[in-house]
C-alpha cells in the first residue's frame, strides 16, 4: 500500500513537473510575456479571484501585468490579454473570420442554448440572426414611450426623497428602474421593483450575490451547468446567495420561454 502510494505520488510530481515545463516552454502562447507563476497554473489568477482581500481582484492585477511587460501579457497558461485600442478591429472584425466563442467563459452563464453561451461560430449567427431584430435600434424605438413611463416612476420617486428630506440608495433605484425597463420589454411583464420596496431590495441583494459569485464560476465554468441541477431546497440549505441566483435565472427563463412560445409556434 506504501509503494503504491509512493509511485502515486512521484508521478503526480512528475506530471505536474512535465506540464508546467510544457506551458512555460513548448505552449504556443509561451512566447508572450507575463509573470511565470500564471503561464504555469490557473491557481494565480483564483488566488485573485477568489482568495486575496476578498476575491476579484484578477483585473487589477492584469492592469499591473501590463504596466510592468506592456501591452500584450499573457495572463494564465491559456489566455494573452490585450490592452491596446488599436486592436479592436482586430478582434472585432465584423461577419467575415470564423470564430468560435472560448468556451469557459461561454460556459459561465450556464446557458448553451443562448446566444452568450454558444461556442460554434455558426451556430452563434443563427440564434443571434433569429433576435436581430427583436434588439434593433428601430424596434427599440417603438418601446419609447413605455421607457418614458417608467422614468417618470423613478422622478416621482426621486422628488419624493428630495421634498422630504430621506437618504435613500440611489444605484439601487436605478438598478430597479432599468430592471423594469428591460423585463417589460424582453418579456413583456415589468418586475415591478419601482413599486414595491421589499422586491426592489431582495433584486439589490441577488444582482450583489451575482457579482460576488461571478470570479468563482469563472474559475470553474462547470459549476454554473452543474448547479442548475441541484433542487431549490437543498442549494438554500448549501448556499442561501447561489440559491437566490439560480431563482433568479430560473424566473428568467419561465419569462422569456412564455414570451418565445408564439414565435416558436408560427
Amino acid at each position: 500500500m506504501m509503494i503504491n502510494l509512493v509511485y502515486f505520488l512521484v508521478f503526480g510530481l512528475a506530471y505536474a513537473a512535465a506540464l508546467v515545463a510544457y506551458r512555460l516552454i513548448f505552449h504556443p502562447l509561451a512566447k508572450f510575456p507575463g509573470p511565470k507563476i500564471a503561464a504555469a497554473t490557473k491557481w494565480y489568477e483564483f488566488y485573485y479571484d477568489c482568495v486575496k482581500g476578498g476575491g476579484g481582484l484578477f483585473s487589477y492585477e492584469v492592469d499591473r501585468m501590463h504596466a510592468r511587460y506592456g501591452p500584450i501579457v499573457r495572463i494564465n497558461p491559456y489566455e494573452i490579454h490585450v490592452s491596446d485600442p488599436a486592436w479592436l478591429d482586430t478582434l472585432y472584425p465584423g461577419p467575415g473570420p470564423v470564430r468560435d466563442k472560448y468556451a469557459p467563459s461561454a460556459h459561465m452563464s450556464g446557458v448553451p442554448q443562448g446566444t452568450f453561451g454558444t461556442v460554434d461560430h455558426y451556430i452563434h449567427r443563427q440564434r443571434r440572426s433569429a433576435v436581430k431584430t427583436f434588439v434593433s435600434k428601430k424596434t427599440v424605438q417603438t418601446f419609447q414611450t413605455s421607457i418614458c413611463s417608467t422614468v417618470e416612476l423613478l422622478c416621482r420617486e426621486f422628488s419624493h426623497f428630495a421634498a422630504t428630506g430621506e437618504t435613500f440608495e440611489c444605484g439601487t433605484y436605478l438598478l430597479s428602474w432599468a430592471t423594469d425597463s428591460v423585463s417589460k420589454y424582453l418579456e413583456n411583464s415589468s418586475y415591478g421593483l419601482l413599486d414595491d420596496a421589499r422586491r426592489r431590495q431582495d433584486w439589490q441583494e441577488t444582482v450583489a450575490d451575482v457579482v460576488e459569485l461571478t470570479p468563482l464560476v469563472k474559475q470553474f465554468p462547470f459549476f454554473m451547468p452543474f448547479v442548475l441541477k441541484v433542487p431549490g431546497w437543498l442549494m438554500q440549505i448549501l448556499s442561501p446567495k447561489m440559491n437566490r441566483v439560480l431563482l433568479m435565472h430560473k424566473v428568467c427563463s419561465r419569462n422569456l420561454l412564455h414570451v418565445s412560445r408564439p414565435l416558436r409556434e408560427q
